[in-house]
């Protein structure tokens, strides 16, 4: 696949040179579905409550596992581990963020998920 970006002029040749803009060709490989490896990730909800948010997790955690909290430019701004076989149940102050997405990421050494959440 090519994607092409081009400065004033529009064109549909792939091929054709610009002086200004940019071409970036990908490769696409399709397999057959019986070649994945299922993952099972991390499954929680994220919950709004007065300036803070709760972070609870539906299942027992199998593995020593970490929650972290970052703005959408990566900045980790909270962080906090759980042993094997706990639940999560997290209540972080968000009261000093300001407006915006953030994400909250759960992972150990094999698997992660991540959801986002919307400070007003």
């Amino acid at each position: 696949m090519r994607v092409r970006t081009n400065w004033k002029e529009p064109s549909s040749d792939p091929c054709v040179e610009f002086e200004f803009g940019e071409t970036e060709d990908y490769s696409v490989v399709i397999v057959n579905s019986t070649y994945l490896k299922e993952v099972s990730n991390f499954e929680f909800e994220i919950f709004n409550q007065s300036n803070a948010i709760r972070v609870i997790s539906l299942n027992k955690l199998e593995k020593k596992s970490s929650l972290e909290l970052f703005n959408g430019t990566g900045q980790i701004l909270y962080t906090n581990q759980f042993d094997k076989g706990s639940l999560l149940d997290e209540l972080i102050s968000v009261s000093n963020f300001a407006s915006g997405l953030y994400y909250v990421k759960i992972s150990n050494e094999e698997k992660n998920s991540v959801k986002q959440f919307l400070v007003r």
